[in-house]
């Protein structure tokens, strides 16, 4: 018997929404496993090397388990005139990018005609994460400053993570 085309079309509709569950259900068991991973790796192994002075483990899988300091930089855009201001106090001037932006055709023109023009700035976070990991002395130098002078506008986060690498 040869089926109608409304009724393939409603099984293939049918198939394609349960392929749908199938696959949802996956990604949601998938995000939670990750959080599962990386909470125990961050709040339990991570922790109990680091407050035992261990920086690495050779396991007996041939595997090494290292200690590593993950940072994380940010600029809120609403507070970069007070961080620009902060950069600039500390050295860190060379990391502000300024630019402004006016009509194309008045580019030339601009200071002759006094045209009002928008000033941007902007601050790579991975220039800034560098640049704060130097001045807190963890690239090996001296601190000069610590994350609680930190401007308001600059987020900055650091957590140790488990890492691991093959034995060569």
């Amino acid at each position: 018997m040869v089926k109608s085309f409304d009724s393939q079309l409603r099984e293939s509709m049918d198939e394609l929404l349960r392929r749908k569950r199938v696959l949802e259900d996956c990604e949601y068991a998938l995000e939670k496993a990750k959080k599962a991973y990386d909470d125990y790796n961050k709040k339990v192994v991570a922790e109990l090397m680091h407050n035992n002075g261990l920086e690495e483990v050779k396991l007996s899988s041939g595997l090494t388990a290292q200690v590593k300091t993950k940072t994380y930089a940010s600029v809120n855009r609403d507070k970069i005139a007070q961080v620009a201001d902060w950069l600039e106090k500390n050295d860190g001037g060379h990391l502000i990018k300024k630019d402004i932006t006016v009509g194309e055709q008045y580019m030339l023109e601009l200071e002759a005609m006094q045209i009002p023009f928008k000033k941007n700035m902007n601050v790579n976070t991975s220039s800034l994460k560098a640049f704060l990991l130097d001045k807190m002395g963890q690239k090996g130098g001296y601190a000069y400053i610590n994350p609680d002078s930190l401007p308001e506008g600059i987020s900055f986060f650091q957590e140790d993570v488990i890492e691991f690498k093959e034995n060569s």
